[in-house]
């Protein structure tokens, strides 16, 4: 089947479900391409694609204690939530995501990149 094709069939659906039940057209519209890339570009169900909201991060925490080959495609929307507001302040943020990223940040070598 033609990718092209197939994104505007799975968009047309999106807009019919939407305006039935409700529920956020323009994030879903806007993962149309990259869910069809990565089921082109990947063997699923053996390659597992796994769906994170970085807020919740209930995934990727989890992946981080996994030793496997792990590709993220992060959505630098300019929402992040974290680090979490408390009442004794901000909350330092935790997690095996949290920890990669704080340390490959700071990197000479990623800020060139």
């Amino acid at each position: 089947m033609d990718l092209e094709q197939l994104a505007a069939e799975l968009r047309a659906e999106i807009v019919y479900a939407v305006s039935k039940t409700g529920g956020h057209l323009s994030s879903s519209l806007g993962l149309v391409e990259l869910t069809v890339a990565l089921h082109h570009v990947f063997n699923n169900p053996d390659d597992k694609i796994i769906w994170d909201v970085g807020h919740q991060s209930e995934a990727m925490n989890n992946a981080g204690f996994f030793n496997a080959n792990l590709i993220v495609i992060l959505n630098d929307n300019k929402q992040v939530s974290l680090p979490t507001s408390t009442l004794d302040g901000p909350a330092t943020p935790v997690g095996a995501l949290s920890g990669a990223l704080s340390k490959l940040q700071p990197s000479p070598k990623f800020r060139q990149l």
